[in-house]
């Protein structure tokens, strides 16, 4: 790869990081790829740079984890069921999962149990409000081509999230990993995904990790609390632009890209997978 090549995308690369926004751009470079930093170092020579990643880069070994609220939709599809039909109080279960006294699973199914309207109606009124994010479809077409996985990471409801996909005929092209929701007498009931690693936190961290055991690359998109352990975990983390998730990474000095849309997703993977190689 030519010098200048590089240059050009690293500059595209990190034209949202507003984390460290006085700072040159090789410094930023240097955290952004922490893993391939000896590319870097390397470009002006013009050698091929997977001969110095730690792992080699191609589609055959990324894959793509994306949360679903609030990170590929630009609503929370839980929140916006739970502020319309749940029952009053149903905010004292989240305070009370933030504070680390109940787990997610179990705030959950409390706040759920609330809702009792038909789900029809449910579903017509999401259709309504939610909206993919801009550079998420281009995300959903570019991965589909070159046969890189993208999978819904999500603590929603499977059959909302099953729902808003089909109407974008995406529904065979992605695969959906959270909740299974359970209709009852006394509310929705959800079956959470069962964990391999005890140390997990959650659903969404316990996946990461059976995928870096597999030796894949791992790219995690997110925006909430629920997200920042798989984020953690990953290769690569993208958090939504003044998000929580954007807010505890930086607090933990992990590097990550703050974004606005999913477009500058899309230009890392294309370089890690079309140009790392």
């Amino acid at each position: 790869m030519r010098p200048s090549n590089l240059l050009q995308y690293l500059k595209k690369a990190v034209e949202n990081r507003t984390d460290y926004p006085n700072a040159p751009i090789v410094s930023i470079v240097k955290v952004l790829f922490h893993d391939v930093i000896s590319v870097i170092d390397k470009a002006d020579e013009g050698r091929n740079a997977c001969t110095y990643a730690k792992e080699p880069f191609s589609p055959s070994n990324i894959i793509v984890l994306c949360d679903f609220d609030g990170t590929a939709v630009n609503i929370d599809t839980c929140q916006f069921i739970l502020d319309r039909f749940a029952g009053s109080g149903w905010r004292t279960f989240d305070q009370q999962y933030e504070r680390g006294e109940i787990s997610l699973e179990k705030n959950m199914r409390l706040q759920f149990s609330t809702v009792k309207a038909p789900w029809k109606q449910v579903l017509n009124q999401l259709e309504e409000a939610a909206e993919y994010r801009k550079g998420f479809p281009e995300l959903v077409n570019y991965c589909g081509q070159r046969n890189i996985p993208v999978i819904i990471v999500s603590a929603g409801i499977d059959f909302v999230i099953g729902h808003l996909l089909k109407m974008k005929s995406w529904e065979n092209s992605l695969d959906v990993h959270a909740p299974r929701a359970i209709h009852t007498a006394q509310g929705i009931r959800f079956v959470f995904p069962s964990l391999t690693y005890k140390t997990s936190e959650n659903f969404k961290d316990d996946l990461v990790r059976n995928y870096k055991k597999e030796n894949r690359i791992v790219f995690y998109i997110g925006d909430g609390a629920a997200d920042y352990h798989a984020a953690v975990e990953a290769d690569f983390r993208f958090a939504i632009e003044g998000s929580k998730l954007a807010e505890l990474l930086r607090l933990s000095s992990k590097p990550f890209t703050e974004i606005e849309s999913f477009e500058s997703v899309v230009s890392f993977i294309e370089y890690c997978s079309e140009q790392l190689c």
